[in-house]
């Protein structure tokens, strides 16, 4: 058995984006929840075989899942819905450091159509570029989420 001790203080980042739908809010929600592989994957090389799911309950996880090889990986767990309005997901996003995050994403009407924000807060041993990959990440789901919506 062998414990290490390594002198690291945790860092902190929040994300803070948004972007606007031009559908109900209702529909947007909707789309976030139950439709998770439509508009949260890598590429579409990466879609072909790993499927996303968000379970709309709390307590529900949000996971992939290569249909390949069987294999999950989890990235977080629903905290809270507020349906269309908000909801909350806490993890570590499969990041192999001690990292915990927690993800607010609020529905806003906004004129004919609807605000999807989101703020993601992370916090532990992580890399300089980390926070920016999140960023780019959420910003391409939302994008692709808009797109689904508009289908």
């Amino acid at each position: 058995m062998s414990t290490k001790t390594i002198e690291a203080t945790p860092r902190t980042a929040i994300i803070n984006l948004s972007i606007d739908i031009e559908r109900d809010r209702e529909s947007v929600f909707r789309a976030f929840l139950e439709d998770a592989n439509d508009w949260f994957y890598e590429s579409e090389e990466a879609r072909k075989t790993n499927t996303t799911i968000l379970e709309p309950k709390l307590g529900g996880r949000f996971y992939l899942r290569n249909e390949t090889t069987g294999d999950e990986n989890l990235m977080a767990i629903v905290t809270m819905i507020k349906p269309n309005k908000k909801l909350r997901l806490k993890g570590d996003y499969t990041c192999p450091q001690a990292f915990i995050a927690n993800v607010t994403v609020s529905f806003q009407d906004e004129g004919a159509g609807t605000r999807v924000e989101i703020e993601h807060r992370m916090m532990g041993e992580f890399s300089d570029d980390l926070p920016a990959g999140f960023d780019e990440g959420w910003l391409d789901g939302l994008q692709k989420l808009k797109a689904h919506v508009k289908g």
